[in-house]
């Protein structure tokens, strides 16, 4: 799955716009009050929100001072077929599309959710996919903020990234002293489930 558009409305201190994703790798950055949080904010609520809750965290999200209640569309790559998924606070109204489908029930909307995203809820998301601004702490070394963050996302996953990037390097040692193509082939599979937490190696 990837987030490829997002169309924000009424919401927070973000200007009424669409924003376009790059599909590979997306970093957000800009001075402080330029609308980052808000952003990631508004994915969530796109992802997990519920356009027909009274929850305060909903109206909190108005832009200040505004009575109209917020509107957040986005668009999702899955495996080729693009789905809109659109909370509309002021018409009490959760749609999904996918094609010719569409789904206005917030069950079978979350159901279909549910078995299509790949993390399934908002706080398992915020567990291990995001770390939000105000979990990391302001006076840590620059030099300390990687293992910081690195340790907030595995936190929920049970894995170690010291011990994984063991393993995945004594994989390579050993993959080097075998010569052979076919079982260089087969250990560099076995350490596809590492790679994932070492994209960024």
């Amino acid at each position: 799955m990837k987030i490829v558009r997002l169309r924000t409305q009424n919401f927070r201190n973000l200007p009424d716009r669409e924003w376009e994703f790059d599909p590979d790798f997306q970093v957000i950055c800009g001075p402080n009050e330029a609308g980052k949080s808000s952003l990631l904010e508004a994915l969530l609520v796109g992802l997990y929100g519920d356009a027909t809750s009274s929850d305060s965290r909903f109206i909190r999200d108005r832009r200040w001072k505004s009575k109209e209640r917020i509107l957040v569309a986005m668009d999702l790559d899955m495996n080729g077929d693009i789905v809109t998924i659109e909370r509309d606070f002021e018409n009490r109204k959760n749609r999904l599309t996918l094609g010719d489908k569409k789904l206005t029930s917030k069950d079978k909307i979350h159901a279909w959710l549910q078995d299509h995203l790949p993390i399934q809820s908002e706080s398992a998301f915020l567990e291990t996919a995001c770390v939000r601004q105000s979990e990391i702490h302001s006076d840590v070394r620059s030099s300390d903020l990687r293992n910081q963050i690195e340790r907030h996302a595995l936190s929920a996953t049970g894995h170690d990234l010291r011990a994984l990037y063991e393993a995945l390097a004594s994989e390579v040692t050993n993959c080097g002293k075998a010569g052979r193509p076919a079982h260089r082939k087969t250990l560099a599979r076995s350490s596809d489930s590492k790679t994932r937490f070492l994209r960024y190696k």
